[in-house]
């Protein structure tokens, strides 16, 4: 992919678990890239590190790579590495990395992304059980049939 896209980009790493996309956001130094290794430790694969386009299609948002930077992320200590990448997939969970959100969210909280509102889950990256629960969660979304929508 080359050129300029007439897509949104984010700054965020976009992982596929079980062919469903997951967008990890959160600020420099935040834990995007090193949840994003252990997802794909776990057998998840890479969409884009660090920056992710947003396609529009048919009223869904559909995670893409960014030009020059798919299948690279970047290993703090070691380099910017290349690995199996995904070109595109549905968006169908949003990741903010920070502190943990609430015990028992009722109802699910959506967060806002390039004019999307999608499912969201907030937790620290750095806690062992980070991607299980980011897998939980995908599941928990699919399983409830919780889709993002489009803003009108």
């Amino acid at each position: 992919m080359t050129g300029i896209s007439k897509w949104p980009l984010v700054h965020a790493t976009g992982v596929a678990i079980a062919g469903h996309g997951v967008l990890l956001c959160g600020a420099s130094g935040s834990g995007k890239s090193d949840l994003a290794l252990r997802l794909i430790d776990r057998g998840a694969s890479l969409i884009c590190d660090d920056a992710v386009l947003i396609e529009n299609r048919d009223s869904q948002p559909i995670l893409r790579q960014a030009p020059n930077i798919g299948s690279k992320i970047e290993i703090r200590g070691i380099g910017i590495i290349g690995v199996a990448a995904t070109d595109s997939i549905a968006l169908r969970l949003l990741v903010n990395l920070g502190e943990e959100g609430e015990r028992l969210p009722d109802p699910w909280p959506f967060h806002d992304i390039a004019g999307f509102s999608a499912p969201a889950l907030r937790l620290d990256p750095f806690q062992a059980s980070a991607p299980i629960k980011i897998e939980f969660a995908v599941q928990y979304v699919v399983d409830q049939a919780m889709l993002p929508r489009k803003h009108p």
